[in-house]
């Protein structure tokens, strides 16, 4: 399309999970664009998709349910949001250029715990600051675990984790229950991001 074109932004292909969505997009090459500025073409082309206000209101729900300080990695400054409200421990699936300045903003003995890197795999870090504050940066994913490690911890989460389930200290958040026939529509829901937890297909 020509406003696509004019834009220097199209979505390529979309993928729709529980609580978040993938999104492959076509930027012009030699453009550089900052997040914030990506997401405002986003919305100004595919107006249905109102990602920015999905990221507000999915703030408010995890508010209404205990969280603390909700931070909006589009709009607000999340370096300034850490640094007012510092975690001893953080687990990161997004990793970017970002990374080293929140690492940063960590208290004392400190654990930085990450998983994937959604915003890129580079970022910079002031090493001095592994020391000075003895922080922990580790790296975890099950992909390099052999099979006997992925066995064992397999069993602690038999025997540790899903005793809390049935007991019903741990309770996962279910949008919806329909039966296996309204696939079509459970993917819908996730699709217009209407959801806030899981929707389960019943066999």
């Amino acid at each position: 399309m020509r406003v696509e074109f004019f834009s220097c932004v199209k979505v390529l292909a979309y993928c729709c999970m529980s609580n978040h969505i993938h999104v492959f997009l076509f930027l012009e090459e030699g453009r550089e664009m900052s997040e914030g500025e990506i997401l405002a073409r986003v919305n100004a082309l595919y107006r249905g998709a109102r990602l920015d206000e999905a990221l507000d209101e999915n703030g408010e729900f995890c508010k209404g349910v205990g969280a603390d300080v909700v931070s909006n990695r589009f709009k607000d400054d999340l370096v300034k949001t850490l640094t007012d409200n510092p975690p001893n421990v953080a687990i990161d699936p997004v990793g970017g250029p970002l990374m080293g300045k929140c690492i940063a903003t960590m208290p004392y003995r400190g654990r930085w715990i990450s998983l994937a890197s959604m915003a890129g795999p580079e970022t910079t870090l002031d090493v001095n600051l592994l020391w000075r504050k003895n922080l922990r940066v580790i790296g975890s994913t099950l992909r390099s675990r052999t099979p006997e490690e992925k066995a064992q911890i397999l069993a602690g989460l038999v025997n540790e984790v899903w005793p809390a389930f049935e007991s019903r200290k741990f309770t996962p958040f279910v949008h919806k229950v329909m039966p296996i026939a309204e696939a079509t529509e459970a993917h819908a829901i996730l699709e217009r991001g209407e959801n806030r937890g899981k929707v389960v297909l019943s066999v």
